[in-house]
C-alpha cells in the first residue's frame, strides 16, 4: 500500500542504521526525462546519433528520439551496435565508424574535439547541461547539450534525510562540474558531489566504504544479511540504472527507485514503486518504528510469560488455564503489531508527512 516492496527483510535492520546514502543524479535524483536543449554540428551526425541511440533504452538514447520533430534521414544499417553502461554506444552506421558518449569514450580511439565544438561542450556544462559527442570515422562531429530538472521533491527529501543524521553524496557518471551544481542546488559540499564515475568506479566506491565500515567488498557481496558485532552505520546506495547494478549489490542496502532498469531492480534490496525519492524517508522512519514495534512485542511476551510464570509457581492457576492463557500472548503480540503498521498507506497525489514535517 506505502508503494514500497522489500525484498531482503533484513534490509530494514539494516536501514534503521543508516549514515551515509548515495544516489545516482540521473533518474534517480532528476526527473530522468532527459531532453537535448541545443546541438551544435553536422547534421548527418546526427542522424547517425540518432539512428544509433535507437538501439538503446538509455535516458540519453531516449532524449535523443524525442527532441528533434524533424524526420530521420535514412540511415540504411546498423551494425555491431555495442553500448557501454556510463560511458555510451558505438557501431557500424552505412560503413561509418559512429560512437556517441562521454568526451573520453567518443576519443579513445584518437578521434580529435575540434575547438567549437569544445567551447559548445565548455558552454553546455556551464549552463548545468551535459555535453554528449558523436564522432564518425574518428573525429567528432557534433556535440548534443543534454538535461534535466531535479525531482520536485528531491531538495526538501535530501534536507530531511541530512536533518535524521544521515550523510547524503551524489554519485553520477555525468560532467563533475555539471554534478556540483547539482549538488550546490541540494545544499551538499563539493566533496560529496562525485562525477565522472564509470559503473566499476561507482562500485569500487561503494565497496570502499563498505570495506571501511565492516566486512570488505568481497564479503559484502556474499553476506548482505550478516552484520559484524558493534557495527552501527550502513550505506545506502539509490540508483535506477544499469550502471548502478553493481553499486547496488554491494551496498548495505540498495534501493531502486520507481522506473528503474530490471538489472537495479534485480540487485537492490528494497524497490520503491511510486513516483519521486520521498519514499526514502518512509523507508527509513519504518524501519526504525520497525524496530520498536520488535521491542514492544519482546517486552508483552516477557512480561506476560513473568506473571504466569509466577502464578503458576505459586499455584494460583492450573495446566488447563496455562494452556487456555497460553495462544493470549501471541495474540497479543499480534494485536500490536497490525494496530502499529510500519508503513502508512500514502495517497499517490500528496507528499508524504515526514516530508512535510521537514
Amino acid at each position: 500500500r506505502a508503494g514500497i516492496f522489500v525484498k531482503d527483510p533484513d534490509a530494514l535492520e539494516r536501514m534503521r542504521q543508516a549514515t551515509t546514502l548515495l544516489a545516482d543524479k540521473t533518474g534517480t535524483l532528476t526527473g530522468g526525462r532527459l531532453a537535448v536543449a541545443r546541438w551544435q554540428g553536422e547534421d548527418r551526425a546526427l542522424d547517425f546519433a540518432r539512428a544509433l541511440e535507437a538501439e538503446s533504452a538509455h535516458p540519453v538514447a531516449r532524449a535523443f528520439q524525442r527532441s528533434f520533430g524533424r524526420p530521420l534521414r535514412l540511415v540504411r544499417t546498423v551494425e555491431a551496435a555495442t553500448e557501454v553502461p556510463g560511458q555510451g554506444i558505438g557501431g557500424r552506421l552505412d560503413g561509418h565508424e559512429v560512437r556517441v558518449g562521454t568526451r573520453a569514450y567518443v576519443t579513445e580511439r584518437g578521434a580529435t574535439v575540434p575547438e567549437s565544438l569544445d567551447a559548445a561542450a565548455a558552454g553546455a556544462v556551464l549552463d548545468n547541461l551535459s555535453p554528449v559527442f558523436v564522432a564518425v570515422d574518428g573525429q567528432v562531429r557534433g556535440v548534443a547539450a543534454v538535461g534535466d530538472s531535479l525531482r520536485p521533491d528531491a531538495r526538501r527529501t535530501i534536507a530531511a534525510l541530512q536533518a535524521r543524521g544521515v550523510r547524503v553524496r551524489v554519485l553520477s557518471g555525468d560532467h563533475p562540474d555539471l554534478v556540483r551544481a547539482i549538488a550546490s542546488d541540494l545544499e551538499l559540499d563539493d566533496e560529496d558531489a562525485l562525477g565522472g564515475l564509470t559503473p566499476e568506479a561507482k562500485r569500487d566506491f561503494v565497496a570502499s566504504l563498505v570495506a571501511d565500515d565492516g566486512p570488505s567488498s568481497a564479503e559484502a557481496g556474499r553476506r548482505r544479511g550478516s552484520r559484524e558485532p558493534g557495527r552501527r552505520s550502513t550505506v545506502v546506495m539509490v540508483g535506477d540504472g544499469v550502471n548502478d547494478a553493481a553499486a547496488l549489490a554491494l551496498a548495505d542496502v540498495g534501493i531502486a527507485v520507481h522506473g528503474g532498469t530490471g538489472a537495479s531492480i534485480a540487485a537492490a534490496d528494497i524497490v520503491l514503486t511510486r513516483e519521486g525519492i520521498s519514499p526514502l524517508l518512509e523507508v527509513l522512519e519504518g524501519a526504525r518504528r520497525l524496530r520498536r514495534v520488535i521491542r514492544r512485542n519482546v517486552g508483552f511476551s516477557l512480561l506476560y510469560n513473568a506473571v504466569a510464570c509466577s502464578l503458576a509457581v505459586a499455584g494460583i492457576i492450573t495446566p488447563l488455564a496455562a494452556a487456555v492463557l497460553m495462544p493470549c500472548s501471541s495474540l497479543v503480540v499480534i494485536l500490536s503489531s497490525a494496530v502499529s503498521p510500519t508503513f502508512a498507506k500514502a495517497a499517490p497525489d500528496r507528499v508524504p508527512a515526514a516530508a512535510r514535517v521537514a
